[in-house]
């Protein structure tokens, strides 16, 4: 029963480019979205009423395909959230923003000739477009510039709401008296800010007072410049995600060429010696102290993560470590966690900067799993950062992209493999 759950789910969520039956799923599902909108629009024009038992056709189809993958996506939510119980699991997906999304693009259907206020719902089926980018790498960069730079985002969005309830105010205290069917209280006013902060004008209400004139001027002022600071936030940060993207592309190239000796790249790893290496798996506090180095040296140093972050719960005197050698001084490591009795999560993996590019990663990466083997593990899972999951793809990981992590310095993506 797992192994079929995991084809389903393997074909239903992955979308492996390399398995044939996988596209086509992926091909039926946005054919199915594009023909369900499209009908959504061409319902509303009168003068193609005469369609109509083809749009209902369409419609009737397509919903039956949405409620297919619905039922399938909860089916195999444990294979989605293989750290939890399947009933968690299953929980957890009906409560995500993929699993509400796919509830209310189909709810609507069975509501829609019921009651006229479900009409309203229908609108909520175009959110099924979401899902025809969020695969693409150019919908990561935006979430995650708007993860990276949401704090910034939340103290300019309450600027600008601290703006608009205190011009609210300023304008019914000027206006009340001589508009008091449009300025009847405190909120009446907040339509007129709304129109002046964003700059839409639709002149319904305006101030007639010499003050409330004034008062409108200020705020227009004002709001051009509490509307652009959000502005400047997310532009500021797509600019630092593309040259975070251009310096992992140049790393990337210098690491390939490297291999390819057409420059020296790290000179002095290049003269390493394969007797001097060693992998060991840390059973001494000696040997765990060697893999605390290597992720200070390699981690917390060169990318500024502060010591609570990058050492968390797991690292503990029980934990597994594997520690890369070079004769005695420790130049890689990985850490072991078991998920469940057949189940291991790897993390923290990392090779010293002067040692990359040499395939040594691989050697700690197979000698964790060689361990989890060893341990009853039949299946390994980790987090990779989004510029080493072609690494792991080499190695036999499969890369599940509807499961991303962003972080304030690395966009993850979760990447398994059966041992």
């Amino acid at each position: 029963m797992a192994k079929y759950r995991r084809r389903i789910f393997e074909i239903i969520s992955i979308g492996n480019q390399g398995d044939w039956i996988s596209r086509a799923f992926d091909y039926c599902i946005v054919t199915a979205i594009i023909l369900n909108i499209t009908v959504l629009f061409l319902e509303t024009f009168d003068s193609l009423k005469a369609y109509m038992p083809l749009f209902n056709g369409i419609e009737y189809a397509t919903v039956l395909i949405f409620v297919i993958e619905y039922a399938l996506r909860i089916y195999t939510a444990p294979e989605l959230y293989d750290e939890l119980p399947a009933w968690k699991a299953r929980l957890r997906f009906l409560v995500s923003f993929d699993g509400v999304v796919d509830l209310l693009t189909i709810l609507p259907f069975f509501f829609l000739y019921g009651f006229s206020v479900f009409r309203i719902l229908r609108v909520v089926r175009i959110f099924h477009l979401f899902r025809l980018n969020t695969n693409y790498d150019s919908f990561h960069v935006i979430t995650s510039v708007l993860y990276r730079k949401r704090n910034q985002l939340i103290s300019s969005i309450f600027i600008l709401l601290v703006l608009l309830f205190a011009s609210s105010l300023c304008m019914y205290s000027a206006e009340h008296e001589a508009q008091p069917e449009l300025f009847q209280n405190a909120f009446s006013g907040i339509w007129y800010s709304l129109n002046t902060i964003f700059t839409v004008g639709y002149g319904d209400i305006y101030p007639i007072t010499k003050v409330g004139r004034f008062m409108g001027a200020v705020i227009t002022f004002l709001g051009v410049g509490a509307v652009a600071i959000p502005t400047g936030i997310i532009s500021a940060g797509f600019v630092e995600e593309y040259q975070r993207m251009a310096k992992r592309e140049d790393d990337d190239a210098l690491r390939n060429a490297g291999k390819a000796g057409a420059v020296a790249v790290q000179p002095a790893a290049k003269t390493i010696s394969e007797e001097k290496l060693r992998v060991v798996r840390a059973t001494t506090l000696a040997e765990q102290a060697g893999a605390y180095y290597v992720r200070i040296e390699a981690m917390a140093r060169q990318y500024h993560i502060k010591a609570e972050q990058e050492f968390d719960r797991y690292d503990r005197p029980n934990t597994r470590y594997i520690v890369l050698k070079d004769e005695d001084f420790p130049i890689g490591t990985c850490r072991l966690i078991p998920v469940d009795k057949t189940t291991w999560y790897f993390g923290r993996v990392v090779v010293l900067e002067n040692y990359r590019g040499l395939g040594l990663g691989r050697r700690v990466v197979e000698e964790a799993e060689n361990w989890a083997r060893e341990l009853g593990g039949k299946k390994c899972i980790l987090d990779a950062r989004d510029e080493m999951v072609g690494f792991y793809e080499k190695m036999g990981y499969v890369v599940d992209r509807t499961r991303v992590t962003y972080g304030e310095i690395f966009t993850c993506i979760r990447v398994e493999k059966i041992l």
